[in-house]
């Protein structure tokens, strides 16, 4: 369940554009996309609901290559708590490689997901600036190293409200300048 604080942080990220509704057409997913999410089994039917809604007003049928696993694009990050094993993020992030670049070369998008609330974020104690803060670094790591390939690598944001489930896009640039603005910094 979300905290109040998590409830006043989202609304004031959702005012500062950090967290924006979804335009479906800014993501290019005709030929399908790379669904990187946590298995929370009461989040991810709605995020991957979602992401077939999204594709369906570019594509007849869904075509959602998913890689699941407890802690979504955040256990991606090389710093990130919720990997127990030390090299747990180059195996996940080498999922999405192989997924790009030797799996299906075919697919340029890759959407990024993380949530709020998140058990795996909650088990290690971390909260939800640094969440997205690891996402965001996640993002840019993908980024750097699929530069010889194209590809969309957009994050999303799913915040269960209890009586309902939204997903946003997370943009980076206000991002940046919110963290920036809130002396906030996430190296890893």
């Amino acid at each position: 369940m979300l905290s109040n604080e998590d409830r006043r942080l989202i609304r004031e990220l959702r005012q500062a554009g950090v967290l924006k509704d979804i335009e479906n057409h800014l993501l290019d997913q005709r030929s399908g996309t790379v669904l990187v999410t946590c298995a929370d089994a009461d989040r991810f039917p709605d995020i991957f609901h979602h992401q077939e809604k999204m594709q369906s007003e570019q594509r007849t049928s869904s075509r959602i290559h998913t890689l699941s696993w407890h802690g979504g694009a955040i256990a991606c990050a090389p710093c990130s708590p919720v990997n127990k094993v030390k090299s747990a993020d180059r195996v996940f992030f080498g999922q999405i490689i192989d997924a790009r670049c030797e799996v299906k070369t075919d697919i340029p998008a890759i959407a990024l997901y993380a949530h709020a609330p998140c058990g795996a974020a909650a088990l290690h104690h971390i909260d939800l600036v640094t969440v997205i803060g690891l996402q965001m670094r996640v993002k840019q790591k993908v980024k750097s190293r699929l530069r010889d390939y194209p590809a969309a690598i957009a994050p999303f944001f799913h915040v269960d409200y209890g009586t309902s489930q939204r997903t946003y896009f997370l943009c980076r640039t206000k991002w940046e300048a919110w963290a920036d603005d809130h002396g906030i910094k996430i190296v890893c």
